[in-house]
């Protein structure tokens, strides 16, 4: 099985992506389980009031923001800077450009705030994330967040160094592993070195904090030609003198199995990107940030087009929504993923480098299960981190308790693959989630199917996500397309997670493109604005 991701695209492959599911025979089909907002709540000039939510303790204007129009209108409001996508890095480039002076409005597609960066609260100490969770060692940038809005973070319960993995069938650990008879400790240790060693002199080649990286292809080809296999292929050319030796070297290098497709972001594990968690759930954020703009954040109200045109010496542009609503800006902050940012039409055209990255960036597919339990049965060092090498359709499982709280969460994510198997196994999400429990109650026993609560984040299914919580390259689509990754259409700018230049796929790579994207827009870094060259020539 290919990993179909190329090997010098080492920002990131795809990860997993979720919704809400409750738990019982009316199961909600729901892609997430938000709140609807009160049309009662709504003021004249359709924002939120300020009045505190019941549940959280959170504002309804931080939380939801305001609801879109549903009548056509033309009014048209003008702005410096309109941010499409209220996810984490979205919210930060609006942050950064009102702290600079701009008048910045948000704009958000679905019904609430937060994109991919969405919680439920399941009791006053435990929460869950329905998309990225964890804050890693080196996470400078999250970490200054969380202080500066006084969050607490405490280590993962999966950062024990009990992990379970499975392989045809049988389920073993790493305490135990080594006294295993006739198993090859040399053997595994140097397979282990040359794994890290090969692709430590990939990541040589690359020069940190550029990207793309056109100079250093030309100086040296040899990452072009990286960038045209698979990492699979890359894996098979190291020589191995175990077989597990070569299963963890697919795993250990970022980019999961051959099973999964490589889901994970290819970042470094030794900079312990999963070392900590945040009391009341990483989906906290985005509300609080919301709630500190000055215009509340636009829900429910999709851009369908963004338009350029100069204006004497100026470029100006005007951002049209599924309601009819248009703002014109100075600036527009594309603040999603490559893929669902081709979902937008342009007017003229982005460059064609621009649509093509858009098609060869795809999302991943990964669901996230969340099951609460009466308590962590599963013991304090045992079922840290559960992870299927070749069997079944779990491909990662993990506690993700809150230090406060005296119940179990166990979170699992089925990757690539093992998601069709996840679909396939029920027609109904009541027969999938039994299907999940029941294979994972031939590790963690019988206790394993009885959760208190089941919540699953299904973001495939999501019609303003259609993936996982990133994006991956497959072979060639970096060299080729990847210059276009960060350059400005006129005065569009891109930023998300996929748009990183580090940390792809991690919150950290979120809050980077977001303040990168803000900086250029206070800088006033545009690009050209050019006619849109003719598809046909019938005459020459």
């Amino acid at each position: 099985m290919k990993i179909y991701a190329s090997l010098a695209a080492l920002t990131g492959l795809a990860s997993a992506i979720d919704v809400n599911l409750r738990r019982g025979p009316h199961a909600d089909e729901r892609f997430l389980d938000v709140e609807p907002l009160d049309l009662d709540d709504l003021s004249s000039d359709s924002s939120l009031s300020m009045a505190s939510s019941a549940k959280g303790g959170e504002s309804k204007s931080s939380e939801q923001g305001s609801k879109g129009s549903k009548t056509k209108s033309a009014k048209t409001t003008e702005l410096d800077a309109v941010v499409v996508g209220s996810g984490l890095a979205g919210l930060i480039a609006a942050r950064d450009m009102e702290a600079a002076g701009l008048e910045v409005q948000v704009l958000e597609a679905q019904d609430y705030v937060g994109g991919r960066m969405v919680r439920k609260e399941l009791s006053p100490t435990q929460s869950v994330d329905f998309g990225g969770q964890w804050v890693g060692r080196t996470h400078s940038l999250l970490q200054e967040l969380t202080d500066e809005l006084n969050l607490t973070r405490f280590p993962a319960p999966s950062t024990s160094p009990s992990t379970t993995f499975i392989e045809g069938g049988v389920a073993g650990n790493f305490s135990t592993i080594f006294a295993i008879p006739g198993f090859n400790v040399p053997g595994f240790i140097s397979d282990g070195q040359a794994c890290r060693g090969a692709f430590q002199a990939v990541f040589d080649m690359i020069p940190p904090d550029t990207y793309p990286f056109e100079e250093a292809i030309a100086e040296n080809e040899t990452l072009r030609e990286l960038d045209g296999i698979t990492v699979a292929a890359f894996v098979d050319g190291i020589d191995f003198e175990t077989d597990l030796g070569r299963v963890f070297c697919t795993g250990a290098a970022g980019y999961g199995n051959s099973r999964t497709a490589g889901p994970y972001p290819g970042e470094p594990e030794t900079e312990y990107p999963e070392e900590q968690l945040i009391e009341g759930a990483a989906g906290q954020i985005p509300p609080i940030l919301a709630g500190k703009l000055s215009r509340p954040v636009r829900l429910s109200d999709p851009v369908t087009r963004i338009s350029q045109m100069l204006v004497g010496d100026e470029i100006q542009a005007t951002v049209h929504t599924q309601a009819g609503k248009k703002y014109m800006a100075k600036n527009v902050v594309v603040a999603t993923s490559p893929y669902i940012s081709g979902l937008i039409s342009y007017d003229p055209p982005v460059s064609w480098e621009r649509h093509q990255l858009n098609q060869h960036k795809p999302m991943g597919t990964v669901a996230k299960i969340l099951l609460q339990y009466e308590e962590r049965f599963w013991g304090m060092n045992d079922g840290g981190l559960l992870t299927g090498i070749e069997d079944g359709m779990l491909s990662i499982c993990i506690d993700a308790t809150d230090q406060r709280s005296e119940r179990g969460i166990y979170v699992c994510l089925i990757t690539g693959k093992q998601y069709d198997q996840f679909v396939k196994s029920g027609e109904t999400n009541e027969e999938r989630i039994d299907a999940v429990l029941n294979e994972l109650s031939r590790t963690l026993g019988q206790e394993a199917l009885s959760p208190l609560t089941v919540d699953i984040g299904n973001w495939p299914v999501n019609p303003f996500v259609q993936g996982s919580y990133s994006s991956y390259w497959p072979p060639l689509a970096w060299t080729r397309f990847g210059s276009a990754l960060l350059r400005p259409e006129g005065v569009i700018q891109w930023c998300s997670t996929e748009h990183a230049l580090k940390w792809h796929g991690y919150f950290e790579g979120a809050i980077e493109s977001g303040m990168r994207a803000a900086k250029d827009v206070i800088e006033g870094n545009i690009g050209e604005l050019k006619e849109p060259e003719p598809h046909i020539t019938l005459d020459i």
